[in-house]
């Protein structure tokens, strides 16, 4: 690659990591909006109806994709789109069994913490699953280990637990306002949990195969799970109850959130590597904060404000750490 053509994969790069940001906080407003109920200025749409609906558009939309690749039997220079029947046939589905039940527990939880929980909240709680990421790397991978040995892992770490802490203490002490109530802080941890082990896995799983391959076989896993819950316990009856507005949000939602947000990342990662994107992917909550106001009318309270910023600086430290033992890896390599 010539030094023009890298220039203009940066520049790409780095404009598609804007669009993740913007992403990755309109997100949690979208979700609060379609499960808040309407008497609180929401649309009130059942839990399991939606988040089936939201993660269904990404296996279908880029289905086509998939085949198109599978017939021409060929890929891209750099393998991005590496794409060959016989891995359709090996062991992809195979491979994609264990990130896709932590996938499942991620989306269940995520999907329905928009109903006990406020926008901005979940936008800064939703920041605790890197350090489980970071976590479960360091359990799972030796190479990783060497974050304990960096100021920067125990700090972030700290900061962290100490901002999520901070972040739900006043509900806990049972003096917290807001919409946001203890369900959906459990809710918000468990999604961290299983986000943290869901990426972990597959690192360790799908890296034989391409990100979009993994990410279709994975997909359409979790929609057929996604699509079973509905059906065993969703108000089917909200289909008949959703207008045109609902469909809207919902679409948008989805496309934004899931289908089109994995692919833009995974290209940003490309582009300007994973300490950059992850490391802007965390001011995402305080667009959220933002957004959230205009939106919803909801804000946080100073405790809330500190604690999340803490948790956010805590994250950035990790991604930092983490980034440092990546270029090592790479310049002993």
């Amino acid at each position: 690659m010539t030094p023009a053509e890298e220039h203009r994969n940066k520049i790409v790069a780095l404009f598609l990591l804007c669009l993740t940001l913007l992403g990755s906080g309109s997100v949690p407003i979208f979700l609060r909006y379609l499960l808040k109920a309407e008497t609180d200025g929401g649309l009130g749409l059942d839990i399991w109806v939606v988040n089936a609906l939201r993660y269904s558009s990404a296996p279908v939309f880029w289905l086509p994709f998939v085949l198109m690749r599978m017939r021409r039997g060929k890929s891209a220079s750099d393998g991005s789109l590496l794409i060959h029947g016989t891995h359709l046939r090996s062991g992809v589905w195979k491979a994609a069994i264990i990130p896709t039940v932590f996938n499942l527990v991620t989306q269940t939880s995520w999907g329905a913490v928009g109903k006990y929980a406020d926008a901005n909240v979940i936008g800064f709680a939703s920041k605790l699953a890197f350090p489980f990421t970071v976590l479960y790397s360091f359990l799972l991978f030796p190479a990783e280990r060497r974050l304990a040995r960096t100021s920067s892992f125990w700090i972030g770490a700290l900061g962290s637990l100490v901002g999520l802490v901070l972040l739900s203490a006043e509900k806990f002490a049972g003096s917290g306002t807001g919409g946001t109530t203890m369900l959906g802080y459990l809710l918000l941890v468990l999604m961290a949990i299983s986000w943290g082990a869901y990426s972990v896995s597959v690192k360790k799983q799908m890296s034989g195969y391409s990100s979009i391959l993994s990410f279709w076989v994975i997909s359409t896993y979790t929609t057929i799970g996604l699509l079973f819950l509905m059906f065993v316990f969703g108000d089917l009856v909200t289909f008949r109850v959703m207008d045109i507005k609902a469909w809207a949000v919902l679409i948008a939602s989805s496309f934004i959130g899931v289908t089109f947000w994995h692919v833009m990342y995974y290209r940003a990662l490309k582009g300007v590597g994973a300490v950059v994107s992850d490391g802007v992917l965390m001011v995402s909550p305080f667009l959220t904060v933002a957004g959230s106001a205009f939106v919803l009318g909801e804000t946080l309270t100073p405790l809330q404000a500190v604690g999340g910023s803490i948790l956010v600086g805590g994250g950035i430290l990790l991604v930092i750490a983490h980034g440092r033992i990546t270029k090592e890896e790479q310049a002993n390599f």
